[in-house]
């Protein structure tokens, strides 16, 4: 489709280009209908011009439909350059031959003739001049013709192939987008599994409830998750539901604060994008031996989503997490999806992890 649509618009320029070539003598004639009492309009000249311009219009569409493919298209230089300059050398020939030529200067007279020579020939006697500057400047019309023809169809060439590499190029970041979330949904479940599995042993009834929030969960990523971007409000109730899954299986020695909006803005986000980073603070922050604490905020501000989660490390539990699977997907989307319209930093000072994201809208 595009490629038709680009060919429609080259061909409108040729004709607009034609067209105008055309009227402007008509113009002109019009303007300027020349001395005396005559007032009709002078169809002869304006005919006589025609006639040249149809000739260069012939060439222009044998160049542009034959002979410009084969440098462009199919690389055929040599082919090409052979064509064109025997074109060219049969256009000069058919130039110089059309038109009787005259020596240039002012036309001999018997008074020119010295006393006692013959007078000298008459004008219309006199052998014809090869070439004048009439045939040269017919020349260089048509090599500027020709030059013209191939440079905007260069340039029509190029701007295609740039969307063709576009294309090429989205498509590519899709198929990225759609595998990375492949390698996220199993990820994701393989720490919740996880979870439920050391529930089980602990508290059966908490682990049968987990069971069911993690069926909303599963339901959110079976019919949300695949798609490029949510709405943030469901972002957020599956973080939340996730939350309060992982709530179930913490002791009174952790700290855990949750400020998530409640009024939650129009506006679209990645799917399961701030999951990645709870769920690193639950699995690493979370300490069965030592005072721990996590901290969850997320607020939307002049077009800007603020998300900020920090968790405590433990030296027993800690372990470097910026290598993992899950924050190498999540850059890797943010870098395909936002480009440079975010920042992402992660700092892990003696005894916190810490992860701001901002994303502009």
């Amino acid at each position: 489709m595009n490629r038709k649509r680009s060919s429609r618009q080259e061909t409108l320029v040729y004709a607009v280009l034609w067209t105008m070539l055309f009227v402007a003598p008509a113009l002109g004639l019009l303007a300027h209908p020349g001395s005396g009492n005559e007032t009709r309009f002078p169809w002869q000249i304006l005919f006589f011009i025609w006639k040249h311009y149809v000739v260069y219009f012939v060439i222009f569409l044998f160049h542009n439909y034959f002979l410009a493919p084969l440098l462009i298209r199919k690389q055929r230089r040599s082919l090409y350059f052979v064509v064109v300059t025997l074109m060219v050398a049969c256009f000069t020939v058919y130039q110089c031959t059309s038109v009787p030529k005259r020596p240039e200067g002012p036309p001999p007279t018997e008074m020119d003739a010295p006393v006692g020579a013959k007078p000298p020939k008459r004008l219309d006697a006199l052998p014809p001049v090869p070439i004048d500057q009439h045939d040269v400047l017919a020349v260089v019309i048509l090599v500027l013709m020709l030059g013209m023809n191939w440079s905007v169809k260069l340039w029509f060439k190029q701007r295609q192939d740039q969307r063709d590499m576009e294309e090429l190029t989205r498509q590519s970041l899709e198929h990225q987008l759609e595998y990375l979330r492949y390698q996220l949904n199993p990820h994701f479940f393989m720490n919740t599994l996880n979870n439920i599995h050391a529930l089980v042993d602990i508290d059966a009834e908490q682990a049968k409830h987990t069971i069911v929030q993690l069926s909303k969960l599963m339901r959110f990523v079976l019919y949300e998750a695949d798609h490029e971007r949510v709405a943030l409000d469901r972002e957020l109730t599956f973080l939340e539901n996730y939350i309060e899954l992982m709530r179930l299986r913490l002791t009174e020695h952790v700290r855990l604060n949750v400020d998530l909006p409640t009024n939650v803005p129009d506006c679209q986000v990645p799917p399961l994008l701030f999951v990645v980073f709870v769920e690193n603070a639950f699995k690493h922050g979370v300490s069965y031996q030592h005072p721990s604490f996590i901290d969850i905020s997320l607020r939307v501000d002049n077009g800007m989503l603020l998300f900020h989660c920090v968790n405590s490390r433990h030296p027993v539990t800690d372990a470097p997490r910026e290598g993992g699977v899950g924050l190498q997907n999540v850059r890797r989307r943010l870098d395909i999806i936002y480009n440079d319209a975010y920042t992402l930093d992660i700092t892990q000072p003696e005894d916190t992890y810490d992860v701001n994201l901002h994303i502009k809208l």
